[in-house]
């Protein structure tokens, strides 16, 4: 529970979050209130008396977000890598449509095929890259 420093009154209203491993107190109180000039440090306060288990579960949470992340980056890494096999399949498959004489009775619309199958090989592997590299930041952010 949160509570004033001075009086010891709870601070109803109040919230407590976890933010890049630290606490952050959001208390909404009207001009009004007695406990507003302890919250600004007046009158020998100092801001909000923070109960140990908020401040244990807020931990717990940014923790488990934390994990949440690095499991995202190692998923995308897997992501990534059978991307690039699609990517190596479908580059061989392009080369020998590209080979005149290679694949007798090739027609038009299985060589687009291949075409279209290289490219879209090539931006999967991008998008999986692009995975890879958020799920970096959203752990460095953690």
């Amino acid at each position: 529970m949160l509570g004033c420093t001075v009086c010891h009154e709870p601070l109803v209203g109040a919230r407590a979050y976890c933010t890049r491993g630290r606490l952050l107190v959001v208390v909404a109180l009207s001009e009004q209130s007695d406990c507003l000039p302890h919250l600004r440090g007046e009158a020998g306060g100092v801001p909000a008396n923070i109960d140990d288990t908020l401040h244990v579960g807020a931990v717990n949470i940014h923790n488990a977000q934390l994990q949440r992340a690095r499991a995202y980056v190692v998923n995308a890494g897997a992501n990534l890598v059978q991307m690039n096999a699609k990517l190596w399949e479908a580059e061989a498959n392009w080369r020998r449509a590209r080979k005149p004489g290679a694949l007798p009775g090739l027609g038009a619309h299985h060589y687009d095929q291949y075409k279209a199958g290289y490219r879209e090989a090539q931006a999967n592997v991008s998008v999986a890259e692009a995975g890879v590299e958020i799920g970096i930041a959203a752990v460095a952010q953690g």
